[in-house]
């Protein structure tokens, strides 16, 4: 019972220090952009008018003195450095003036050290615009989702790809990637894509010395089923354990704000149009996993098997050996 209480006790003064130091973060502004549509719909139209549609929705942010806009995975499958993307995601940051964080392709040729043959190398990316309409930073998803990005043993066995059809071909990218906002740098932020932001160990990697963690998905395949919902349960998870607020923009849902302590705050329904603007905290708050990470998994399956072993060790000490009657 004492165990018990006192962890009530920790808990309940953990989260009124948490909720004091969330209360004492700097605040920005950030776009919170969804679309009522479903995936269905979206590929009824083409690439560039799916494009367009967000580009459309953004414009309406003119003049709300955003600090930072936010598309979600998916909302643009194209590379900017092509010319006539580039041009519309210039013409937005410099017409409602703000930076803006959007998922694109990132394409690469290349060429076979074995046949000489031209290939592209293709990637899942998110970009930071500046309001100038600059390419600032780039962060490749470090993790494709297997048989849906790439095939896994592709690379070793070709001939799988004549036997599994649909997998994309998209490479990992091999660094974490910190962001800093272009007019605050000391404004930091990450950006795990889809369900990057439930892997622990990854996440903090990536989040370094991140204040804020920006985490942009497509969650529109799953349908109207209760996976959009999970998938966001389970990246609210991060938030308490790296003690760092979470932005998360989905395509069509679910979108949310948490915050350290594990609330939730502004969160959207699915297959709604959301267009509106929201203030988060941007700071970190010490933890543990933060500082040492699986150390203190690792150290209670350790204890949990030398307890064990020394049991096991106890009870065959205390057991008398039958010995033969005469």
């Amino acid at each position: 019972m004492g165990l018990f209480l006192g962890n009530l006790a920790f808990g309940a003064w953990r989260a009124a220090e948490v909720d004091a130091a969330v209360a004492a973060m700097p605040r920005i502004k950030v776009s919170q952009i969804q679309q009522g549509i479903t995936m269905e719909e979206r590929m009824q139209s083409s690439p560039g008018e799916a494009m367009m549609s967000w580009v459309k929705a953004s414009e309406q942010l003119r003049g709300q003195k955003v600090d930072l806009v936010i598309w979600p995975e998916g909302a643009t499958p194209y590379d900017p450095r092509i010319a006539k993307v580039g041009q519309r995601m210039t013409y937005l940051a410099k017409y409602i003036d703000a930076p803006i964080v959007f998922g694109g392709g990132y394409v690469e040729e290349k060429q076979s050290p074995i046949t000489g043959e031209p290939y592209y190398e293709q990637r899942n990316s998110i970009y930071l615009m500046s309001r100038q309409g600059e390419l600032v930073t780039r962060y490749d998803k470090m993790v494709p989702l297997p048989f849906g990005e790439y095939l896994p043993g592709a690379e070793t066995f070709p001939i799988l790809r004549e036997w599994i059809r649909g997998p994309g071909n998209f490479k990992a990218g091999e660094v974490p990637v910190v962001f800093s906002l272009p007019d605050r740098p000391e404004i930091t932020f990450t950006t795990p894509i889809c369900y990057e932001a439930i892997l622990s160990r990854l996440v903090r990697t990536q989040l370094s010395e991140g204040q804020l963690m920006v985490n942009v998905t497509n969650d529109g395949w799953f349908g109207d089923t209760s996976a959009p919902h999970q998938h966001a349960m389970l990246s609210a998870v991060r938030a308490v354990e790296l003690g760092v607020p979470i932005v998360r923009i989905a395509y069509t849902g679910v979108s949310m704000r948490i915050s350290p302590t594990g609330k939730i705050e502004d969160e959207t329904t699915p297959f709604t149009d959301v267009l509106r603007v929201i203030e988060t905290p941007v700071g970190r708050v010490p933890t543990v996993y933060s500082k040492i990470g699986d150390t203190y998994a690792w150290l209670n399956l350790a204890g949990v098997i030398a307890g064990f072993v020394l049991f096991r060790r106890r009870s065959l000490a205390n057991v008398t050996p039958l010995t033969a009657s005469s």
